[in-house]
């Protein structure tokens, strides 16, 4: 997001507005169970918490997380770099000029 800094100025607010929604909506520091069950299927795309999840499963239930929720982490890490690196390399020709 540091890239769109360059462009629209009030960015960070809006990144920051955005992480403490996410970060009391989504199970972070409550376990999923917490969440009425006809909600919990949509934290199983949620990009965050596929990421969060392995971490809380050491965490909160002291259980190795399993081959499926471990790759599912990696993709998911891996595309933002991947995209995150793409519009890094489409942007930086004209970045200079904007600042």
């Amino acid at each position: 997001f540091g890239y769109l800094t360059v462009y629209v100025r009030d960015i960070p607010h809006l990144i920051q507005a955005l992480m403490r929604s996410m970060y009391w909506t989504m199970p972070i520091i409550y376990p999923i169970e917490r969440v009425p069950e006809r909600f919990q299927y949509i934290f199983d795309w949620h990009p965050l918490y596929i990421l969060i999840k392995p971490s809380q499963m050491v965490l909160y239930y002291g259980t190795i997380p399993d081959e499926i929720t471990l790759i599912k982490a990696m993709a998911v890490a891996l595309s933002i770099c991947f995209f995150g690196y793409i519009i890094a390399k489409k942007s930086a020709k004209r970045f200079i000029y904007y600042l």
